[in-house]
């Protein structure tokens, strides 16, 4: 306002005063009108009063806000001189006041309740094993350290859809506010749990730490104080898996090589067969593998995601869902027209490949062995002692024959005359047996006949 210095005493500054009551919620009105004039003079308080009439059945639980405005009738706009026994308003004066005013509980300072709401916020879990039993989400807690607070909220906003939330949380999209009791009196507190849903469709495959922020707003308080009312907190994310590795050889973990695949400078395929186990809890992603071969040894194709440098090969498997499985087989093949005659060298050669597989500091090894065998070759010296004692044998035969005369001309009518003489006597035989059947049967005729 003007210096009083420059002005005489019967100068004043004609106002009109406003007073709005509890506007949005209408639970209270002003006993007469809500515009009336003001006249203040220079040096001079003026001072009035109004009465405020309650509904009988208004919820009390809030304060009823009161807004007192003030506006100078002259504005002297447009005018080149300034009227004499005039005044105006400074640029700095103060035409507008609100306070609240609580009828339910009694407040320390008069009738403007002060509220001190902190609020903490922590995690359910700090370190989050994605996966596991494990609980994703937020615990909030809300005290009073000062007088009644009301109205007061809670928002935040949520990485993906809650699993549980209060039933005083309101959800829009993913932002969520929670009405804080009222009144929340002195020393009382609000406990809440957020438990929110993991899944990589909102968090990603790779995500480490999530970062939660939530704010404290009380409309009855005008302290700025952010780190009381804001609060966040991390929570760090920690995959875990336990894994296994087994391997085998196809079609069998031994293999003749016959003689003419060797001669015919052929090849010997065969394949490794090995499994990655993930036992879980957690997906995991981008697992490595490093594969040693034996020497002498190739592989027909590679398979994808896998890379070889001479007589080693590292494989990359993307991803491996827990309580899941990944095979990787190794197509193999023995080049005999490049070893071929190392193989008939040493008989017998065992191919290995050992895969190994190292995660979370801890390494997990599988090997498997397929062994070469090359068949036999067929003696010789068999077949010629054989053919020698076959001369033998037949040579002592006609020796002994020879000895006892089966070759001599005597010897060979002597057994004619043998011969001969054997059939005559079976022939006689045979006529000695016929005259007696005969005989037999004349004998049963006569008797016969003598019977009748």
């Amino acid at each position: 306002m003007a210096d009083k210095r420059n002005f005489s005493s019967h100068i004043k500054l004609d106002l009109t005063a406003t007073v709005e009551i509890d506007s949005d919620e209408d639970r209270a009105k002003l006993d007469g009108d809500t515009e009336y004039n003001v006249s203040i003079k220079l040096g001079e308080e003026s001072c009035q009063e109004q009465i405020v009439k309650v509904h009988p059945t208004a919820d009390l639980a809030k304060p009823i806000l009161l807004k007192f405005s003030l506006e100078s009738k002259e504005t002297f706009t447009g005018d080149p001189t300034f009227p004499v026994h005039s005044a105006r308003l400074s640029d700095d004066s103060v035409l507008k006041s609100t306070f609240e005013v609580d009828l339910n509980r009694n407040c320390d300072e008069g009738i403007i309740c002060r509220p001190l709401l902190n609020m903490t916020l922590e995690p359910l879990k700090s370190r989050f094993i994605p996966g596991s039993d494990d609980v994703l989400g937020f615990k909030i807690i809300v005290i009073n350290n000062g007088e009644p607070s009301f109205g007061s909220k809670v928002s935040f906003n949520l990485p993906s859809p809650p699993k549980r939330l209060p039933s005083v949380c309101s959800l829009i999209d993913q932002n969520v506010t929670c009405a804080v009791p009222s009144p929340i009196l002195r020393d009382e507190s609000v406990e809440w749990d957020i438990e929110v849903e993991y899944s990589t469709k909102y968090f990603g495959k790779w995500i480490k730490k999530l970062e939660f922020y939530a704010e404290l707003k009380d409309p009855y308080y005008t302290d700025t104080d952010l780190e009381r009312i804001v609060r966040n907190t991390t929570i760090y994310f920690k995959p875990k898996a336990s894994f296994s590795v087994v391997g085998k050889s196809h079609p069998n973990a031994t293999l003749s090589v016959a003689r003419e695949k060797l001669y015919a400078r052929d090849s010997i395929h065969f394949a490794h067969h090995y499994e990655v186990v993930n036992f879980g809890p957690s997906n995991w992603y981008n697992l490595t593998l490093n594969i040693s071969l034996s020497e002498k040894l190739n592989i027909s194709s590679l398979n994808e995601g896998c890379s070889k440098n001479a007589t080693e090969m590292e494989c990359y498997i993307k991803s491996l869902p827990a309580k899941a499985s990944q095979s990787l087989v190794l197509p193999l093949f023995f080049d005999l027209n490049l070893y071929g005659n190392f193989l008939e060298e040493r008989g017998v050669y065992n191919i290995v490949t050992v895969l190994t597989l190292d995660e979370q500091g801890s390494k997990k090894i599988a090997n498997v062995t397929t062994t070469l065998i090359l068949e036999l070759a067929t003696p010789v010296w068999p077949v010629v002692v054989g053919s020698i004692a076959g001369i033998l044998l037949l040579g002592v035969i006609v020796t002994v024959m020879y000895k006892y005369g089966f070759f001599s001309r005597q010897k060979r009518e002597e057994m004619k005359r043998l011969q001969e003489q054997t059939v005559l006597d079976e022939a006689n035989t045979s006529t000695a047996d016929l005259f007696s059947d005969e005989a037999n049967e004349s004998s049963t005729e006569l008797l016969t006949d003598h019977s009748e």
